[in-house]
């Protein structure tokens, strides 16, 4: 399948800015087709964007709330989309756009978790698939930072808080990594800010196989951070930080993995330290995404499937707020 022209709606934010670079950087054959969007007023002219240009596939990098609409839009016109998280609001916007993809079987949609990609991330998917550890059974995390800022504290453009807006990550990492479909959820919502978004959160989830996960999702942390300690049959494994462009999440990326047969001093076994400082994890996606499209492939990583689980999860959450 051809790949000649692809639009950026969001052109302008951060997010949408990346993908242009990544794009000019790695794909300068391709037409780039920029559309900035400020606010859900400029829906309509995004859809104008969508029919004005003759293209291939679309960014998607626009605030919460205007997502689905988009998706489905373009979708419907046989655009094929690569949507940033989240994949709208709420579960109801995943079932509209899952419809839209079932009338569209030939175009792909994949949402972006870049987060997967991340290399510590992706050798604890290893180590956990090798077997060599056993099964999974649990996960604690945490994942936050310090405040709301910008558009993510606007009601309209954002729906929901923290939660949602970054936490939805680690709620995707924690399915990902343990390999299961969590079907309960127990949580705490609150508003220590006495605004109308959620700001602290803590969340239990468990699997009918018998694996439990805890998540914080917290903008009141007095720091950002980001930590995923899994609990194996033979081991665990402990990952630490995110490189960003501020590196105020830890820098490097760290994962430890440690055997319960080497323990050697008071029940510390020996531990092996693995350190990464390189981010290519937005490059890996659109690789991925341009990939399937090319080569007619199913998607990998972000399929609609994994955005259902996700946000089930999500508003199983957010019905105790």
């Amino acid at each position: 399948m051809k790949l000649n022209d692809v639009g950026i709606i969001g052109s302008e934010g951060k997010v949408g800015k990346r993908r242009s670079d990544i794009l000019s950087k790695y794909y300068p054959k391709i037409k780039q087709y920029l559309f900035d969007i400020k606010d859900t007023e400029c829906y309509s002219d995004s859809i104008d964007f969508l029919g004005q240009n003759n293209l291939d596939a679309v960014f998607i990098c626009v605030p919460h709330t205007v997502t689905k609409d988009l998706v489905v839009k373009a979708l419907d016109m046989g655009i094929n989309v690569f949507a940033e998280k989240p994949p709208g609001v709420c579960l109801d916007d995943v079932d509209e756009m899952y419809q839209a993809v079932k009338r569209n079987p030939d175009v792909k949609l994949k949402f972006g978790f870049n987060h997967r990609y991340y290399k510590h991330i992706q050798l604890a998917k290893e180590t956990i698939a090798s077997g060599k550890m056993g099964k999974v059974q649990w996960l604690r995390s945490s994942y936050g930072k310090i405040n709301m800022e910008n558009w993510r504290g606007n009601e309209i453009l954002a729906g929901h808080g923290i939660l949602l807006s970054q936490g939805i990550h680690m709620v995707d990492l924690i399915g990902f990594l343990s390999g299961t479909e969590f079907n309960s959820v127990k949580s705490f919502v609150s508003h220590f800010n006495k605004k109308w978004y959620d700001d602290n959160i803590f969340a239990i989830f468990s699997s009918k196989d018998g694996i439990t996960a805890s998540l914080h999702s917290s903008c009141l942390m007095g720091r950002n951070i980001f930590q995923l300690d899994i609990g194996m049959e033979k081991g665990a494994i402990s990952i630490s930080g995110l490189i960003t462009s501020t590196k105020s999440f830890g820098f490097p990326e760290r994962i430890s993995i440690s055997y319960l047969n080497d323990m050697t001093f008071y029940g510390n076994p020996v531990q092996t330290v693995t350190n990464f400082g390189e981010d290519d994890s937005w490059y890996l996606e659109i690789k991925e995404f341009f990939g399937c499209i090319k080569e007619e492939k199913p998607i990998k990583y972000g399929t609609i499937n994994d955005a259902h689980q996700v946000m089930f999860l999500i508003d199983e959450v957010y019905k105790n707020d």
